[in-house]
């Protein structure tokens, strides 16, 4: 797969739910309370600041290139220029590591919440062994073991009624497919068998220490949605948490 894909439009075909042919998707029974709000933001900008001051020095660059072009100055405009996509270039990797690090700072506190969770929970005896392991190529985290009555009727193994998370707190639309698609394709891999959620929130607590990022936070859920309508994997979403089958996709 690539995540390099256009975004879908209003010419397309309507991104809606689809249901897996292999197991019921529903809300997750396991997922406890992850801060958000100010602690993500917190976070957000402390990993994304070298990746702003980056930012702001190829801006400058590009405005002087431009205002060296405007003098009749080529040789000068084609210098700043030059560094200009010197610095976006570093800028866009400097990104794609404050992205990693976001995930994996976000997997590593998720897996103390899940740790700590009651364990009447569930009332699965593998839940406790379960609960709180890496998953995904190290991005999520697993929940535990769903309860018997999320079954509704029907037997579920153990490795069905799995919960997986993924925290995609703080992170753009393009960067969350990315880290998506690589967390889906390794529970595949891992021979995951139960359901993922991928905590997109709700909207609330957005950060406004970076207008870019206020505008990307409004389309983490939409490209979500829209790469995995893409790529035929069955989902559901509700209250902020999207519901996937990994083992559902084109």
């Amino acid at each position: 797969m690539s995540a390099n894909i256009e975004p879908l439009t209003n010419n397309t075909a309507i991104v809606a739910p689809k249901p897996s042919p292999r197991l019921k998707l529903r809300p997750p029974t396991l997922l406890p309370t992850l801060p958000t709000g100010e602690a993500v933001n917190n976070l957000y900008m402390a990993y994304r600041s070298r990746a702003h001051q980056l930012a702001s020095d190829r801006n400058r660059c590009l405005t002087r290139a431009a205002e060296a072009w405007k003098r009749g100055d080529g040789a000068l405009a084609k210098r700043f220029s030059r560094e200009g996509h010197d610095l976006n270039a570093r800028m866009s990797a400097e990104m794609g590591q404050a992205a990693s690090k976001l995930v994996r700072e976000r997997a590593k506190l998720a897996e103390q919440v899940v740790r700590e969770r009651e364990a009447n929970w569930s009332d699965d005896y593998g839940d406790r062994a379960a609960r709180g392991k890496t998953c995904g190529a190290g991005l999520g985290v697993c929940l535990g073991i769903a309860s018997q009555v999320v079954s509704d009727g029907k037997k579920l193994s153990p490795e069905e009624r799995t919960e997986a998370m993924l925290d995609l707190h703080g992170l753009h639309s393009t960067e969350a497919t990315e880290v998506v698609e690589e967390f889906l394709l390794a529970l595949e891999r891992e021979h995951f068998h139960g359901l993922a959620y991928l905590v997109v929130g709700e909207e609330k607590h957005t950060g406004t220490a970076d207008v870019a990022r206020g505008a990307s936070r409004a389309r983490l859920a939409t490209g979500i949605r829209e790469w995995l309508h893409l790529w035929g994997y069955a989902w559901s979403e509700r209250d902020g948490v999207i519901c996937v089958d990994p083992l559902t996709h084109a």
